[in-house]
């Protein structure tokens, strides 16, 4: 989940093969979340990294935003 929170990748990377083969090879035993799950749980964990980042900026002098669409 921190994965899909921290680092902006999708929830659909639990049906990706590379990545269900790399989370195979670190431990077989695991069994990923699905796409579903991980949807309901994003919810907290987005709220706590938006908490975390505003208390980060808080003690800043600039910022400096970029986006891209």
């Amino acid at each position: 989940m921190h994965l899909v929170a921290n680092d902006m990748q999708p929830v659909s990377i639990v049906e990706d093969k590379g990545f269900i083969e790399y989370s195979k090879r670190l431990n077989a035993s695991y069994c990923l979340p699905s796409r579903k799950t991980l949807s309901k749980w994003i919810g907290g964990i987005a709220k706590q990294v938006k908490a975390d980042a505003m208390e980060c900026m808080k003690t800043l002098n600039n910022l400096s935003v970029t986006c891209d669409m």
